[in-house]
């Protein structure tokens, strides 16, 4: 599936995802050389996983416990 199929699943279901309790951002990545939706959460929960979609737009899921996500402001001379 090519990345771009997977950037319009991001877009269309991002904000369902982060509306689940827990989630803290969604993103890109790989499962078993395939493209895949990451789901970074504060921890690893039953309540968590039980909330979540095994897959999006056929995409599978991949969960990542980050714990909470801090946006830095950008540095001198840097684009955001």
């Amino acid at each position: 599936m090519p990345l771009v199929e997977l950037e319009d699943a991001l877009s269309r279901h991002g904000d369902a995802l982060m509306g689940v309790p827990g989630v803290v951002g969604v993103g890109e990545t790989e499962f078993e050389g395939r493209p895949a939706v990451m789901i970074m959460v504060l921890e690893d929960s039953e309540e968590i996983r039980a909330a979540l979609p095994e897959t999006v737009a056929g995409f599978p899921i991949v969960v990542d416990v980050t714990g909470e996500i801090t946006a830095f402001p950008a540095a001198a001379g840097e684009t955001e």
